[in-house]
């Protein structure tokens, strides 16, 4: 903990990275990884598990680099 002020700032810089990043990675994913079909539409009128659960692999391991990655930048 260094100031209040220093780490809402860091937090917020963070999460507006985030909030940013993570649907750009959504989209490179249903359209560069899976060209051929809509993931939207895979999930929601297919009822595929599996498209689903790929999607949600790919977020959650994105989001666990994106956090490592800016809480290492934030140590030096």
């Amino acid at each position: 903990f260094i100031s209040w002020k220093f780490n809402l700032a860091t937090f917020g810089v963070n999460a507006l990275a985030g909030f940013i990043i993570l649907p750009f990675i959504r989209l490179f994913f249903d359209k560069v990884l899976i060209p051929k079909t809509d993931l939207n539409s895979a999930i929601q009128n297919d009822r595929n598990v599996a498209a689903g659960l790929l999607e949600m692999t790919v977020l959650v391991c994105f989001a666990v680099i994106l956090f490592f990655t800016m809480d290492f930048s934030l140590n030096f």
